[in-house]
């Protein structure tokens, strides 16, 4: 890092979808900002490098890789990142000749020589993602389960469950996923979920049943009205992730209350500690879009160029709705465009072109038509930037209605 004192010092904590968004723009002002990308793997890309390991890694921490094969991207190297660098501890700092000014005390390890220093910096951006650590609800009896039990975190290879029954626990995105994947392997998979039954066609070999209530050995009792028995061998939780900041010093004022994290202003800016900002928390997103919008308006705040508003303002703000649960705070779903807006109106940014929010909904809409076939669909944008297109293998457009399932 330079050490010109007339540059904001900024630490970046997470070279994935954020943190390289953060590198982006904060490369955009060499005369403002001086940074540093602190990344604990030895690659970019965060939850998106896939690994064929599970568990821990070389250096004994927990996979950060939720990628399973057929989600796989080939990182790219790119300057201003220090890899293999675990960030241990985050605190705030007062400056002694100002009360008003903090700077962030940011301790970080060497994984390759174990050593450690503390560093100095004006702002802080955590990118860590919220992918990496798995939600397992406890199950009655989960411990007696004989056959292979996993989170999709760790789900990796369709093949592994050749020939076999396969329950999975959760009908969103990656549950729906895995399950399409599986039925070309497995002789049987169950769809476990409490939402209401998905409407659109499945492969003969998927069957939706209610959540489950308990487990005995091989038999997983159901959550309907006749407590329906099934026979499985394999069972894997699509329950989604839990929030987590290990590195986050008590002083940082944060704090995490069933997946509700507090004070964050916009899902982002500590209320208490302004120059501290998490970019891309919201679920139920579109993260690039997310990242890119939220990024410049945590840099406007930085440069000087966008004022917060008060305190009182900014916690006002983050009052939780009448009968809203403190785990759904921070998914977005359909108030996702609305959120975009707010951020591109109150930072001054380029507005978004149509195409985004018109064709992305079309995906979505498709994605519960033909879940089986999404993926191979072409995203075709239109001249104009307003619209999209769905085209199939053979170029023809895919007419996708409107349904209410589609959540972004």
């Amino acid at each position: 890092m330079s050490k010109d004192n007339t540059k904001k010092k900024v630490c970046v904590v997470g070279a994935g979808i954020a943190g390289l968004c953060s590198a982006r723009f904060l490369a955009a002002y060499p005369e403002t900002f001086d940074f540093v990308v602190f990344e604990k793997n030895k690659d970019i890309g965060g939850t998106w490098i896939y690994s064929e390991n599970i568990g821990h890694d070389e250096h004994g921490l927990p996979i950060h890789s939720s990628m399973y094969k057929n989600l796989r991207e080939e990182p790219v190297h790119i300057v201003y990142i220090k890899f293999n660098i675990l960030v241990e501890n985050i605190r705030p700092m007062r400056k002694s000749n100002n009360e008003n000014t903090e700077t962030w005390n940011v301790k970080v390890k060497n994984l390759e020589n174990k050593s450690t220093e503390e560093l100095q910096f004006d702002a802080v951006m955590i990118c860590i993602g919220h992918h990496s650590v798995p939600h397992v609800p406890k199950i009655i009896g989960s411990e007696t389960f004989p056959g292979k039990m996993l989170h999709s975190h760790s789900y990796r290879r369709p093949e592994e469950f050749r020939d076999e029954k396969v329950l999975l626990l959760g009908a969103n995105y990656s549950g729906i996923d895995i399950a399409l994947e599986l039925t070309k392997y497995a002789s049987q998979v169950y769809l476990s979920h409490e939402k209401d039954k998905l409407k659109y066609q499945l492969p003969e070999n998927i069957i939706q049943v209610p959540g489950v209530a308990k487990i005995n050995g091989n038999s997983v009792y159901l959550k309907d009205k006749d407590s329906t028995v099934l026979t499985v061998d394999n069972f894997i939780y699509c329950t989604g992730y839990l929030y987590s900041f290990p590195f986050l010093d008590n002083e940082c004022g944060i704090e995490l209350d069933d997946n509700y994290i507090t004070p964050l202003y916009r899902h982002m800016i500590n209320i208490d500690h302004p120059t501290m900002c998490f970019i891309n928390l919201p679920n139920d997103v579109i993260p690039f879009i997310t990242s890119h919008m939220q990024v410049q308006l945590f840099v406007s705040v930085l440069k000087g160029t966008l004022k917060l508003p008060s305190r009182e303002v900014m916690m006002e703000d983050i009052k939780l709705q009448e009968n809203q649960r403190k785990k759904d705070y921070h998914n977005l779903g359909d108030v996702h465009w609305l959120y975009l807006k707010c951020l591109i109106e109150q930072a001054k940014l380029e507005p978004l072109p149509g195409f985004y929010e018109n064709g992305l909904k079309k995906w979505f809409n498709a994605f519960y038509k033909y879940p089986s076939d999404v993926k191979n669909l072409k995203f075709v944008i239109s001249e104009d930037r307003e619209s999209a297109r769905l085209l199939n293998q053979f170029g023809e457009e895919v007419l996708v209605p409107e349904t209410s399932n589609a959540s972004s």
